[in-house]
Formats: structure tokens, C-alpha cells, sequence
């Protein structure tokens, strides 16, 4: 699991992003993760 690649790592933080209409992935996200407390926003260039 990419988890344990991770933790393997040493690294501090694992996260991704998902479209938030996207219920599926997010169902399961939240079964196995915490939501941030962050919004993304990106500007087109």
C-alpha cells in the first residue's frame, strides 16, 4: 500500500486530491483518512 511506502520514507504527510463530486473515491477516502481543513484553488495560465 502506498501508505507504507510512505511511512518507509520517512515522510511526515501523505495526501492526494479528488474532484469533490467525485463520491466514490471520496467514500472510500473518508473511511480511511481525515478531510483537510484546506480548499485548493488553481489559477489557469
Amino acid at each position: 500500500m502506498i501508505k507504507d511506502h510512505a511511512e518507509e520514507m520517512n515522510c511526515m504527510k501523505l495526501f492526494w486530491i479528488t474532484d469533490k463530486n467525485n463520491n466514490n473515491a471520496r467514500t472510500l477516502y473518508e473511511r480511511i483518512s481525515d478531510e483537510s481543513p484546506f480548499i485548493t484553488y488553481e489559477v489557469p495560465l
